[in-house]
């Protein structure tokens, strides 16, 4: 008679009537799953528009390819991992949406492939092994805004996974060069986001534990060399081109000046928490079963999965609470959803209808999603045509048309010729096709501490754009924090144009020439 808790156990799933980790079909099989899941969840989002922060990131991207210096040339808060990856994405496939979009999904093969390859001595059941990278990257898909797509807490999944399963696998197999390979996963992560070292030293931690201790002093120096071939060959970028103090402000003065200088929203943080809930229900609800309808001994990969979501937590609540920051959550939950629904497939005899029920439930919201992504392209022709997807991304996304609209301008003829300034949203600039101005970005001056300010000014001052555009909320920060910026712009720019979303300011120099 079933208990409603499954004896299941890791020793159990490692038995040889079990485990099928070695069956090359049943393996295939699950590639073929995550692959064509991914794709099909992945191409929903390829013409989706680009957010402010995805154009800033194509920018400086298409700068440091053609060869600024990352922080001297072109600035920004982040490490350097996210702009690596915009360089990648457009020299394959261009530097756009649409290139950097497919770039992403062809990313998501690869740690599709990998997670199958690695986790097919734990899950036992061909669909929930092929599921199990789709759960985490379809509910990504299915889950996202343009604001969403792209971002470090979403790409920081793959080499974040890398560095928990060759750290705490209990292959025997080359050990010390899996250990230095977790190294460099762990290296990969920090150059995306300094801030989440907390995960990386959470996912290494298991590993450690009931250690000799020169084993455990092993084990760190392994992965402290892994960590070094990604780290060193920066640090040398940075001393080559003379920038150390200004990375060391950037990677640790200026985050802690942005907190003091703006209040954190907890209506945001429960609206991002919110959005997380929403469309992560199916692995949230899946990976709750694997750890306490489905109980089992932990082993160091279940571990090393609960402390990656615990450190994930700390991180997440010492930053600003957008929604995008709960991506971190997504390999660890997805990883133990799968694990739960390879539980809940071997006992569904048991369990007979109500497990069917249960996965019909859990099904709905993502087939909910996915048709309504896939109504809104039909709906736009597949957005093909250049003017289709222009009406697609305006109908997701208002503020796209209307920047289309207000930068169409700087095409004409009678335009001033020369750079522009954008204090807010980037896509400004992206849209634009003019080059920046200066070095520094006006994204988020609300996170402007007084230097910043006087950074922004005399930089302004010295290269004098042909345009600057002051978007409403911008004004009033310009207003509040730098009348010295407000008077710059009175004496030396003229309002040329205005909207309900900003105004431009053109220079007078060259109006007031014969």
């Amino acid at each position: 008679m079933p208990t409603g808790r499954s004896t299941y156990s890791n020793k159990q799933a490692m038995s040889p009537q079990q485990n099928r980790g070695s069956d090359p079909t049943r393996t295939r099989l699950a590639a073929l799953l995550a692959i064509g899941g991914v794709t099909a969840l992945g191409l929903l989002n390829l013409p989706y528009p680009f957010h402010g922060d995805q154009s800033l990131f194509l920018l400086m991207a298409e700068q440091l390819n053609h060869g600024a210096v990352l922080y001297r040339d072109t600035w920004d808060v982040k490490q350097p991992g996210i702009y690596v990856f915009y360089i990648a994405a457009g020299r394959v496939f261009g530097f756009n949406e649409i290139g950097v979009h497919l770039f992403e999904i062809a990313y998501w093969w690869v740690f599709s492939l990998t997670v199958v390859a690695a986790m097919r001595n734990r899950i036992h059941t061909p669909i929930a092994l092929g599921l199990a990278p789709v759960m985490i990257v379809g509910s990504y898909y299915l889950g996202s805004r343009p604001s969403h797509l792209t971002q470090v807490e979403g790409l920081v999944g793959f080499p974040l996974f890398l560095a928990t399963w060759l750290t705490n696998s209990t292959s025997r197999h080359h050990s010390d060069l899996r250990l230095i390979l977790a190294g460099i996963a762990g290296g990969v992560v920090l150059m995306f986001k300094l801030m989440l070292l907390p995960i990386v030293a959470a996912v290494w931690l298991p590993a450690l534990i009931n250690r000799q201790r020169r084993q455990a002093i092993r084990t760190v120096s392994l992965l402290l060399i892994g960590v070094g071939i990604i780290v060193l060959p920066f640090m040398a970028y940075i001393v080559l081109h003379d920038i150390v103090e200004l990375v060391a402000w950037t990677t640790f003065v200026f985050p802690l000046e942005a907190v003091g200088v703006n209040e954190r929203s907890l209506y945001r943080f429960v609206r991002s928490t919110g959005w997380f809930g929403i469309f992560f229900f199916t692995p949230l609800v899946l990976a709750g079963m694997r750890l306490f309808a489905f109980r089992s001994r932990p082993d160091r990969i279940t571990i090393a999965l609960l402390a990656w979501i615990m450190a994930a937590a700390v991180v997440t609540v010492l930053q600003l609470w957008w929604s995008y920051h709960f991506l971190i959550f997504a390999v660890p939950v997805g990883l133990l959803a799968a694990e739960g629904l390879d539980r809940l497939a071997m006992d569904w005899r048991n369990r007979g209808r109500w497990s069917w029920i249960l996965i019909l439930i859990l099904l709905a919201g993502p087939t909910a999603s996915a048709i309504y992504k896939t109504q809104r392209l039909v709906e736009y022709r597949f957005a093909i045509t250049s003017t289709d997807r222009a009406e697609f991304q305006t109908s997701l996304d208002a503020g796209y048309g209307e920047t289309l609209q207000e930068v169409a301008f700087l095409y004409e003829p009678e335009s001033q010729a020369g750079s522009i300034f954008v204090f807010g949203d980037p896509r400004y600039q992206a849209l634009s096709g003019r080059r920046a101005a200066i070095a520094l970005n006006g994204w988020s001056p609300e996170y402007w501490s007084a230097e910043v300010w006087q950074w922004a000014l005399d930089d302004l001052e010295a290269t004098r754009p042909a345009y600057i555009r002051v978007s409403a909320s911008a004004a009033r920060l310009i207003s509040e924090r730098s009348p010295q910026m407000a008077e710059f712009l009175e004496l030396r720019y003229r309002r040329t144009r205005a909207s309900r979303n900003g105004v431009w300011y053109e220079h007078l120099s060259t109006r007031s020439s014969p």
